[in-house]
């Protein structure tokens, strides 16, 4: 499995599993005639529920990583700084993302089990479960389609965030975009510098 696409194979099982759950989530929807519109119940649980959107933030800084792969080198020395110190921490933000997930979804599951966007939760789980899999064997498992996979989850993982969780998902998308903007605005600061010295 080292040297084949056959890393192929768990992430396509994780993204079915997503897909049945996303399904099923869709067709409790229409049972219940548009109850999944109405506002959640405010029965307590406030930081369990924020602890799902702190985890989107979180996710999008370990994300941001991507932008700076290949900036190491980079003219701009905070572009460097912030490039190497992404790199240190992508590991933790994923592991903090998983936690921060896990617990606001076993809270959740616990006390709001008739609510049935925990099936749209469940399916985006699934798939941060398989991203986090990734990402533990692609040091040990030396196969470029590995990364590869990894980042595919990590982009598919976005519109099942946002079936689940809506216009926060939109939010922390676009503060990782913007950050490939910052690293367009410091780099060019950085060579005008260059210039004018």
């Amino acid at each position: 499995m080292k040297n084949t696409k056959k890393v192929w194979i768990p992430a396509i099982a994780g993204a079915m599993v997503a897909l049945m759950l996303l399904a099923y989530y869709y067709y409790t929807n229409s049972l219940n005639s548009g109850e999944h519109f109405r506002p959640r119940r405010p029965e307590g649980g406030a930081l369990f529920t924020t602890m799902g959107t702190i985890a989107l933030y979180v996710a999008a800084a370990g994300f941001s990583w991507y932008w700076f792969k290949k900036k190491l080198k980079s003219p701009s020395a905070i572009v460097r700084y912030v490039g190497r110190l992404l790199h240190k921490v992508h590991k933790w933000l994923g592991w903090a993302t998983l936690a921060l997930g896990a617990t606001h979804g076993t809270y959740l599951l616990v006390t709001r089990i008739d609510d049935n966007k925990i099936y749209s939760g469940l399916a985006s789980f699934a798939i941060l479960l398989f991203l986090a899999g990734y990402g533990i064997y692609i040091p040990k498992i030396r196969n470029k389609w590995m990364r590869v996979v990894h980042r595919t989850l990590g982009m598919a993982w976005v519109p099942v965030l946002f079936i689940h969780a809506g216009g926060s998902v939109l939010l922390a998308a676009m503060a990782a975009v913007a950050v490939n903007g910052l690293i367009w605005l410091f780099e060019k600061q950085a060579v005008g510098a260059t210039q004018r010295g």
